[in-house]
């Protein structure tokens, strides 16, 4: 009998050292690739800090298109998305004058490297920015941006630090969470558009604005499962143009989702759909997204 209880003793404390051993070899691996530095592009964007005229098309910008808004919050001075767990503790810090953050980027090419690249001053990388989808932004909107942030008035709040939990880890090891190190899949010698398409109701403009919706609805715009989000978030609509996406729809249905967060069948649409952000689109920015969707070839629903 004390024989048998050794025996499972020793069992039980190779399996935790075994255990262990993983864990720690998925935190080593995973922290030395996204310790890895970046070389960016020396860009020289305009600094319109103070323009009444960018700052006013920045606000727009951030409350609806960008929707940073959703993870620093409507006063830019920070929000909690997922508080811990085994995918991490995720949110937005504070981008007003009262946090740590903004006063470092008073430089609109540092904050230039830090939207579109996700890359620090000193080469380093962020967590959990979508810089993937900010990327294409023209440089009149990064200037645009970040006149505005340097406009608002500081807000004194602390925000829990963004972390990595073991699940978030190992999505990353496997490729299933890009955004926890988005500086690794941007192609930083992409060359950028100096202005956006112009404001009308075109797919070209459409286009540009619907690069804020593939972060969660997919490049294709499939939908399924959104990357590195919580588990118990609704999965992301198909928006293709077909059976499985909203090839049924009318612009008024579409208009009506993005407006009151309702489908054509009555039922709600549920968080993380930013619909706080969705509703600030203008009517002319609505339709050149639609005329864009419904260019789509018809996908299936992603997995």
């Amino acid at each position: 009998m004390n024989k048998a209880i050794k025996y499972v003793g020793i069992g039980v404390g190779g399996l935790v050292g075994l255990l262990l051993l993983t864990v720690g070899g998925v935190y080593a691996a995973s922290s030395s690739r996204m310790s890895k530095t970046f070389d960016v592009p020396n860009e020289q964007l305009e600094s319109l800090v103070g323009n009444p005229e960018a700052i006013a098309a920045g606000e727009h910008n951030v409350a609806s298109f960008t929707k940073c808004v959703d993870c620093h919050g409507e006063d830019l001075a920070g929000k909690l998305v997922i508080p811990g767990g085994p995918i991490g503790t995720i949110g937005g810090p504070n981008l007003t004058s009262g946090g740590t953050v903004i006063g470092k980027y008073a430089d609109v090419n540092d904050f230039e490297n830090l939207v579109r690249h996700c890359v620090r001053p000193d080469g380093t990388t962020i967590r959990f920015m979508p810089c993937a989808e900010y990327n294409p932004l023209s440089d009149l909107e990064i200037s645009q941006i970040h006149a505005y942030v340097l406009s608002k008035h500081a807000v004194t709040k602390e925000n829990p630090p963004v972390t990595a939990g073991p699940l978030g880890r190992i999505l990353y090891l496997a490729g299933k969470m890009p955004m926890m190190n988005s500086a690794e899949v941007i192609d930083h010698s992409k060359a950028h558009i100096a202005t956006p398409p112009p404001t009308a109701a075109t797919k070209e403009f459409g286009a540009h604005m619907a690069l804020g919706c593939s972060g969660c609805h997919r490049p294709n715009y499939e939908g399924g499962p959104i990357p590195g989000g919580d588990p118990s978030w609704a999965p992301a609509a198909n928006l293709s143009n077909g059976p499985d996406g909203i090839g049924s729809w009318t612009e008024a249905d579409f208009t009506k989702a993005l407006r009151e967060g309702v489908r054509p069948d009555g039922t709600a649409i549920r968080e993380p759909m930013p619909i706080a952000a969705t509703k600030r689109m203008t009517d002319e920015e609505i339709s050149a997204v639609w005329l864009f969707l419904r260019d789509q070839p018809a996908v299936s629903d992603g997995k």
